[in-house]
Formats: C-alpha cells, sequence, structure tokens
C-alpha cells in the first residue's frame, strides 16, 4: 500500500537512489578488499578448492555478509534498520508459485547442466560433490550456513540496492538487473581467480556471466512476487545447494553451465515486460510501492 512501511520504495534507505546506492557500492568494496588479499595471500598461488584451505574458504564466506553489514550502515536510524529486515523475510503466501520457481529453478538448470556435460563429455569424470547426500550430519548444517549466507547477500543486494537503484533507472527493472547483476559479478571476480582451475581465461567470464544473468532472473522473481526478498534468497541458497551436493560440473565444462544460465535469462527478457520484468501475458504486474 502507498504509504506502507512495508515499501520497497519508501524510507530513508532509498529516499535518494543515486546517492544511498553510491553509498552502498563503496561500502561493499572498502569492507571486501582486506578479504581479497586475504584470500590471494591464503591461495599462495594455488587453488583453493585444491589445496582445502578452510582459511581461505573463512575469508571467501565472511565476504557474503559484507553487502548485510554495508546495507545497515547505510540505513539511517534503528527503525529503518528494522523495516529493512523485516521486509526481507517476509513472506507472501499468495506467491507461492513464485517460490516454486525460486527453489526449483537453481536445481533445474544444474541438472540440465550435468547431464548435458554427460552426453558432451562421455569418457571424462568429473570431480565428486564437496559434501555427499549421505553425510547427514554435515549436510544439514551446510545447508542451513548457505541459507544465512544467502539471507546475508541478498539483504543487501535486493533488499537494500535494487530499490534504491530503481528510483535511479526511472523503474527500469532490466536495466537496473543488468547494472547490478556486473556489480554482483565484479565483487566476485577476485574470489574467482583463487577458487576455479585453469584455463581461468575461461572459468572466470564465464562464472561471471552466469552471474549476471542469474542476477537478471532474480530481479525476475523479485518483480513478481511483490518485491519478495525472502524468494530470492530462496533461489540463490538452492542454487548453491545445488552446487553443493551435485558433481562439479563447471571444473569439466564451465561454458555448458554459462550458455544455460544465460538462455535462461534471454527467455525472462523475451517474455515479460521488457522493462519491468513482469509477465504481461498473464497480466501481473507489481508495482513497487504496493504492499
Amino acid at each position: 500500500m502507498p504509504g506502507s512501511s512495508d515499501n520497497p520504495r519508501s524510507g530513508s534507505a532509498v529516499a535518494s537512489g543515486r546517492e544511498f546506492a553510491s553509498s552502498f557500492f563503496k561500502s561493499v568494496l572498502i569492507l571486501t578488499s582486506p578479504l581479497y588479499l586475504l584470500t590471494a595471500l591464503t591461495s599462495n598461488g594455488k587453488q583453493l578448492m585444491e589445496s582445502k584451505s578452510l582459511q581461505g574458504g573463512l575469508y571467501i564466506s565472511l565476504a557474503t555478509l559484507i553487502p548485510m553489514v554495508s546495507a545497515l550502515l547505510v540505513t539511517s536510524g534503528k527503525e529503518e534498520r528494522y523495516q529493512l529486515c523485516l521486509r526481507c523475510f517476509r513472506f507472501y503466501r499468495d506467491k507461492w508459485l513464485w517460490y516454486s520457481i525460486a527453489g526449483l529453478g537453481g536445481p533445474f538448470l544444474y541438472a540440465l547442466s550435468y547431464y548435458t556435460v554427460i552426453i558432451l563429455y562421455p569418457n571424462q569424470t568429473m570431480a565428486g560433490p564437496m559434501i555427499s547426500p549421505g553425510q547427514i550430519t554435515i549436510l544439514v548444517p551446510s545447508i542451513i550456513v548457505i541459507h544465512i549466507m544467502a539471507a546475508t547477500e541478498e539483504i543487501g543486494w535486493m533488499g537494500y540496492a535494487f530499490p534504491a537503484m530503481m528510483q535511479r533507472s526511472n523503474n527500469n527493472a532490466l536495466r537496473t538487473s543488468i547494472q547490478l547483476g556486473i556489480c554482483w559479478a565484479l565483487w566476485h571476480v577476485p574470489f574467482f581467480f583463487f577458487l576455479f582451475p585453469e584455463p581461468k581465461a575461461i572459468s572466470v567470464p564465464c562464472q561471471a556471466l552466469v552471474l549476471l544473468s542469474e542476477r537478471i532472473i532474480l530481479c525476475w522473481i523479485y518483480q513478481n512476487s511483490h518485491g519478495s526478498v525472502s524468494a530470492v534468497i530462496l533461489y540463490h541458497a538452492m542454487d548453491n545447494v545445488a552446487l553443493l551436493v551435485g558433481p562439479d560440473v563447471k571444473g569439466l565444462s564451465p561454458v555448458v553451465p554459462c550458455l544455460y544460465a544465460i538462455l535462461s535469462a534471454t527467455f525472462v527478457v523475451l517474455l515479460n515486460d521488457g522493462k519491468t520484468l513482469t509477465c504481461k501475458k498473464v497480466g501481473w504486474n507489481v508495482r513497487l510501492n504496493e504492499k
């Protein structure tokens, strides 16, 4: 409702889109820079996944807190911070379809990539999953941690930055999703150099394009679920869960998941309203000043 505290565009958090978005991204960069350096020193020229460096993994995990911390730092007032967090965890029961899409979308794209790679490379073996589905005592806590990490990221990216950037772009969701996707991908790139195997000239750009494409998908879900950050968190988390319990598809072929991500984002853009990313064929048109 107009004037509601649930309004993604209301309050001092997004009172001035340009200034607040700029402050947010500056804070993210400043707070992440030490972690880039520490990760580089920890890797010592080796791929972190190969060296199994718990310390390096810790630095990367800590980085997921930074979008939320930055959003809270640049949001003035205890009540505004509370409303930001409250809105990010609000569940819209009438949007069950979009929660279903959010929960299944990432694993579905992973499955497509997995079976495509099996067909294309029948004589090559993928590295096993980081955690086997049978390791329940490790798997369950890991899934919980993944959801928490996804939440701390998306409180910043979609709970704070996206609404602020929407004001700046005159509510053009497609343009904003591309801009935010580029920022999100660039934020990850320094870590990619210490995570991914050679050739990095292929794996790093492919993963950056995956993130850009996924951000368009995430913004599409957000736009069609009354601005539900919780749905975005669910997609983000389940996408990472699929990568955790499934074989290392990207290690064998980073190009295949990249192509599927790009095709999915293209599909979203072509079949929805070009500006709002809402489902024009079924008449869903989420207004950002609507509860």
